[in-house]
């Protein structure tokens, strides 16, 4: 079998229609046809009903997959399954009629078969109907319970790379490093500007607040998320001074749309950490929407050395955006610049396992 076939269909099937077909074909004259395994017509009919359930069973495959091609998502799976209930039964009941009609006799002369014998039109449309839920029920169910698993391992390393996300932004806050920049930019603050010291606790509070308070949450409102980042860049300008300069573009009108939560937090940091920040070289960093994606873009200076860090800071975002949306995060390097990319979601469009 051929590996696409196996992706679209969620399984290997070869045992499935091994085993399968027969079942359902020796099964049917049972059920249908009044027959019973020692009777005189038995052998004739099943040999009739597994070359039906031959033809059915790999159309209904033909189309499960074409439809799961189609129609992938789970949100888009009554349209899919409608598709391909209405080309299956159609192809079912027409060629049940059609070799009713057309070869049944001739196929009956051939073998010396008395055709009134054979089941009534009724009795065959009904079994031909039967055996194609049947066939489609089993591909359903199997179809389900692969997805059913794939979505709990999705499920899994949605709660591992929230909780990456997590440990990500609080290290950068409360490593030592952090903290002793942050209390040393205090203690300058307070005997030359009081009011300003205040407000700098105040930011301070806020950045840690927002980060306790969105770790259970997948995406969050851009609106929230910008709101964060001013508080952030407080605390960076006050470290960095004119040796930082942040342009944060017009939003309007996209501040409802979604975004993975402390992804501007981690892509600043980023920026702070790889390049050069002084007053020959400051480093400029500007926000802005670009179509339906976010850009975060800083001029390239790099730093000769680099802080040692984790290296999951834009791994992270990118997993988390796979999982949630399957959009991918754009990453652009030239020679001036790093550009980062993050699709602004709509909260509807967004996968969650609780959407099953």
């Amino acid at each position: 079998m051929r590996n696409n076939d196996a992706k679209y269909l969620e399984q290997n099937d070869v045992w499935f229609r091994i085993i399968g077909i027969p079942i359902v074909g020796l099964l049917v004259p049972l059920v249908f046809f009044s027959r019973t395994i020692d009777s005189a017509h038995y052998s004739v009919s099943a040999s009739f009903s597994i070359f039906y359930t031959i033809i059915y069973w790999h159309i209904c495959r033909y189309f499960f997959i074409i439809s799961n091609k189609k129609f992938p998502n789970l949100k888009d799976n009554s349209k899919r399954l409608k598709w391909v209930s209405g080309f299956c039964l159609l192809f079912i009941l027409s060629f049940c009629n059609f070799i009713n009609v057309c070869l049944e006799p001739h196929i009956c002369r051939l073998i010396k078969f008395d055709p009134i014998h054979l089941p009534t039109p009724l009795q065959m449309n009904a079994a031909s109907l039967v055996s194609f839920l049947v066939i489609a029920g089993m591909y359903e169910s199997r179809r389900y319970h692969a997805l059913w698993g794939k979505t709990m391992v999705e499920k899994e390393q949605l709660e591992r790379d929230n909780l990456a996300s997590q440990l990500e932004g609080l290290k950068n806050q409360v490593n030592p490093h952090f903290l002793f920049n942050s209390l040393n930019t205090l203690i300058h603050i307070i005997p030359e500007n009081p009011e300003t010291a205040i407000r700098f606790v105040q930011k301070l509070s806020k950045v840690y607040r927002y980060i306790l308070e969105i770790r259970d949450t997948d995406t969050t409102p851009l609106s929230n998320e910008l709101e964060f980042l001013k508080a952030y860049i407080f605390l960076l300008k006050e470290r960095f001074g004119d040796n930082l300069h942040v342009n944060i573009h017009d939003m309007k009108g996209m501040e409802e749309r979604h975004i993975a939560p402390l992804s501007l937090q981690i892509l600043f940091e980023n920026a702070i950490k790889h390049n050069i920040i002084s007053s020959e070289k400051p480093l400029m960093i500007d926000l802005f929407i670009e179509g339906d994606k976010l850009i975060v873009k800083n001029n390239l200076q790099r730093k000769n050395q680099v802080q040692e860090g984790t290296g999951v800071g834009l791994e992270n975002i990118k997993n988390r955006y796979q999982l949630v949306s399957q959009k991918d995060v754009a990453i652009i390097i030239t020679a001036q610049s790093f550009m980062v990319a993050l699709p602004l979601l709509n909260i509807d469009k967004v996968f969650t396992v609780n959407n099953l």
